[in-house]
């Protein structure tokens, strides 16, 4: 795995806080990640919030198709 650090826009480094972001960080290290927050990660995109949700007709094909490829992880997203 690569990790690429990055230097903030000027005006955003004048506004970061790391002892915050630093705090921030260790009251949540340890707790899960992955498909907990797996139904979240749709929220919120680079150009808009809340993007429209699939379709009726599309939701049962997919939860369908996820069932038998991986039930186990059908039955933890969706059970």
């Amino acid at each position: 795995m690569n990790v690429v650090h990055m230097p903030l826009r000027a005006d955003v480094r004048e506004r970061f806080n790391e002892t915050a972001a630093n705090e921030y960080f260790f009251s949540t290290e340890g707790y899960p990640y992955g498909f907990y927050n797996f139904i979240y990660g749709w929220i919120d995109t680079p150009e808009d919030n809340f993007p429209p949700l699939m379709s009726a007709y599309f939701a049962p094909i997919v939860f369908g198709v996820l069932a038998k490829i991986a039930p186990v992880m059908a039955d933890e997203y969706f059970g």
